[in-house]
């Protein structure tokens, strides 16, 4: 699935046009057209969030977006929401740092998810 397909299928579920979706983010009718279609790249961080608001996403369906967003880019980047909490703590920039030098596996990073999905 594309950024622009899944935005799409998320719009038509609510049941909202092209028109009504970017009146609720802010941006023209054909912003949304070219992100649907996929002549426009996925938007900046700000108008994902509008975006994840007006379709009504829950938490695991916002996650995907943002996933679905950063792929999308014709560079390496990570999902907005991502990129922000990292910035927002230096400490998780030097962990990742961190565990790239050590060249952490997957396995150790899944026991990892385990272990703080596990908290209260």
């Amino acid at each position: 699935m594309t950024f622009g397909s899944y935005i799409f299928e998320k719009r038509k579920r609510k049941g909202l046009t092209i028109r009504r979706l970017s009146q609720l983010i802010e941006v023209s009718p054909s912003y949304v057209s070219g992100i649907e279609n996929g002549s426009r790249s996925a938007p900046k961080y700000n108008i994902l969030t509008k975006l994840s608001k007006a379709l009504s996403l829950n938490s695991e369906e916002e996650a995907e977006m943002m996933d679905l967003a950063a792929k999308s880019k014709s560079y390496p980047t990570v999902a907005g929401d991502i990129a922000t909490y990292i910035s927002e703590h230096e400490v998780v920039n030097k962990a990742l740092r961190a565990a790239k030098e050590k060249n952490i596996s997957e396995y150790e990073w899944i026991n990892f998810i385990k272990h703080i999905s596990a908290r209260n």
